[in-house]
């Protein structure tokens, strides 16, 4: 194992899940985009009406999914972020030396948040690609030892 494989664990991680989360958050956007446009030429057509009243509440539900997904989108990279800081031998935050128990420790609290990600959005196989990524873990946080 070398630094360069921090990269490859992350990179695994990316090539499964980004486009499981883009997917649906892009059409729930364009599904939005539809639902705006059905509202406003309904308004014009019969303002006021149960028709009218029944597109704005379309709006309302496509609004919420887009909010929905790009919360998932927003939290899974966060954790990316989180993990790919992770694999230095210095704390990002307070510059302190991080043993390799403790890079070990943070990269699985990770991998933990992202696996909880992919099983309650139900995206495609989050424990083959995951099972993976556990099974490099502790001889990479090893090389935060010899760095």
């Amino acid at each position: 194992m070398s630094i360069p494989d921090c990269f490859h664990l992350v990179h695994e991680i990316v090539k499964r899940y980004s486009l499981a989360i883009a997917r649906p958050l892009s059409r729930a956007r364009q599904e939005l985009k539809r639902a705006e446009e059905h509202h406003a030429r309904r308004q014009d057509w019969v303002g006021g009406t149960p028709v009218a009243d029944e597109a704005e509440a379309q709006v309302e539900v496509r609004h919420t999914e887009v909010q929905r997904w790009e919360a998932v989108q927003n939290a899974y990279r966060h954790h990316l972020e989180t993990l790919s800081l992770t694999f230095h031998p210095f704390g990002i935050a307070d510059s302190a030396p991080q043993t390799s128990a403790q890079v070990a420790s943070r990269v699985h609290a990770e991998v933990d948040a992202l696996e909880a990600i992919a099983v309650s959005q139900q995206l495609p196989s989050p424990h083959g690609v995951l099972k993976k990524v556990r099974k490099q873990v502790p001889a990479l946080a090893a090389l935060v030892d010899f760095w």
